[in-house]
Formats: structure tokens, C-alpha cells, sequence
């Protein structure tokens, strides 16, 4: 396996990912609580289940790590689309806008900076993945063409445009920038501030107490640094610094994503339109 050095700026990258990102996937306490589950019983069952679905992830990457991999991508396409499309109500509107917004992301820094990617996904997967390989170029194409219909959709609605412009900007640093670094200040600058005020914004609504959001937030922020840096030193002996860290980060944010995922776009999101 190649290895790889990361520079300061990629290493502060990845702290950023886990100290400035991380949080807004903390808000899934205050979010569980405002869904229903506010009793000690049920908040202890969400919490439960939660945490099983996270060991879940993880077990079955380290069992079959380019699925893993894999997956973990397409999960990530969905994710972050839905997430920059929430405003959407149409839903052929929803699935294009999703796409290129997810995908941009996703593929962009993977297209543009492939040769780094590849040796980041060769750490994670422990393989060089040599299919996928051959096939990005075509899957950016595929990304491109959801982008033109994007445009052709800020024609006829201008207020689109205002949403759109984060795909040339993300395009634009994946170009230049190191992959870590790319994704880095989407995650941290976009993702997490958007999703962060709407929660906010939803449960000021309810009248949810800020307090239980703060304590909530808190729990479970340090409950994933200490669980992350238990990963970190357990993993070091074996693979070395910089790999633990890539493992640490990424199969971290993967075993997270999943939960964070269902209970955002699964329940969170029509609870709240339903009040809309």
C-alpha cells in the first residue's frame, strides 16, 4: 500500500471535520426528543438502537470494507442533496437538484483530485478499488448533465440561483484544493451550518427548550471524540498515524451518517413539513 503524508493543512481538515462537523450530527439527541422520544425510557431505546446501528456500520466495514466504501459514497451523493434540497417540493425538481448538489461533492473532489482520493480510499478499503476507477470520469459526466438541468431550472425559477452557485464554488476549490481540504469546508461551512439553523429553527417552533439542545449536543459530541479517540489508539499500533486517523475520521462519520441519515430524512424532515 502507497503511502501518503498529509499536510498541516490537511491534518487541520480533518480536525475541523470532527470538532466543527461532527456537532450538527449531535443535534440527533435534541431531534429524537422533539420526534417524541422524551421520556428516560425512550430516549434510552433511541439511544440504544442508535449506537447498535453505528457498531453495525462498523463491524460490516471492516468485514467488507470496498462495499463499505462504496456505499458509504452513495450515501453520502443522497445525503448531502437531500439535505441542500430540503427546500424543494416538486420531486423531479428535488431528485436533479439533489443529485448535482450531492454529487458535485462527492464526484468533484474525486475527479479532480484522483490520484489522492484513490490513495485515501486505498487506506479505507484496504484495496485499490481498480473498477471504480475506471468508471469516474463517467460518473462526473453523469453529475454534469444534473447540473445543466439545474441551470435550466434557475432559468425559469430564479430563486434557485441563490442555492445553485454553491456547485461552481465546491467544482472550483476541488480543483485546486486537496481533496480533505474540499471536502473539509463543504462539510464544515455548508452542511453543518444548514442543517444546524433549521433544526434551530424547528424546534424554536415547538418551543423546545435550548437548554436540552445544548445538553443533548454536548453528550453527544464528547460521547463520539472519546469513542473516536479509543478507535484511534487502538487502531495506531497497527496501521500507523496517518491511516488511523483516515479510518478514525471517515468509518467514524460513516458509522454515524447511517443513523443520522434515517432519523433526519426518514422522520425529521416529514415531521416537519407536516407543520409547514
Amino acid at each position: 500500500m502507497n503511502l501518503i503524508s498529509l499536510s498541516p493543512l490537511a491534518y487541520v481538515s480533518l480536525f475541523a471535520i470532527a470538532v466543527i462537523g461532527l456537532p450538527h450530527g449531535s443535534l440527533d439527541g435534541a431531534i429524537a426528543s422533539f420526534l417524541g422520544f422524551k421520556s428516560i425510557k425512550s430516549f434510552s431505546k433511541f439511544l440504544f438502537l442508535y449506537i447498535i446501528m453505528s457498531i453495525g456500520v462498523i463491524c460490516f466495514w471492516f468485514l467488507f470494507p470496498v462495499i463499505s466504501l462504496l456505499l458509504f459514497l452513495l450515501i453520502s451523493i443522497y445525503h448531502f442533496g437531500s439535505c441542500d434540497a430540503n427546500f424543494i417540493i416538486n420531486k423531479i425538481d428535488k431528485l436533479i437538484i439533489s443529485i448535482a448538489h450531492g454529487g458535485s461533492v462527492v464526484m468533484g473532489v474525486i475527479y479532480f483530485q484522483k490520484d489522492i482520493s484513490f490513495q485515501i480510499f486505498e487506506y479505507l478499503s484496504g484495496s485499490k478499488i481498480y473498477l471504480f476507477f475506471q468508471f469516474v470520469d463517467y460518473f462526473f459526466y453523469l453529475i454534469l448533465i444534473f447540473i445543466f438541468f439545474y441551470i435550466y431550472l434557475c432559468l425559469k425559477k430564479k430563486k434557485l440561483f441563490k442555492n445553485f452557485i454553491e456547485i461552481p464554488l465546491i467544482l472550483l476549490i476541488a480543483f485546486f484544493a486537496h481533496p480533505l481540504v474540499t471536502f473539509s469546508i463543504y462539510f464544515c461551512c455548508i452542511h453543518t451550518p444548514r442543517h444546524i439553523v433549521d433544526v434551530i429553527k424547528n424546534l424554536r417552533k415547538k418551543n423546545y427548550n435550548y437548554m436540552k439542545i445544548i445538553y443533548t449536543t454536548i453528550i453527544f459530541t464528547v460521547l463520539s471524540w472519546l469513542l473516536g479517540l479509543i478507535g484511534y489508539l487502538y487502531l495506531l499500533p497497527t496501521f500507523g498515524n496517518t491511516e488511523a486517523i483516515l479510518k478514525v475520521v471517515f468509518i467514524g462519520l460513516a458509522a454515524l451518517t447511517l443513523p443520522h441519515m434515517i432519523l433526519v430524512d426518514g422522520f425529521y424532515k416529514p415531521e416537519t413539513r407536516k407543520s409547514h
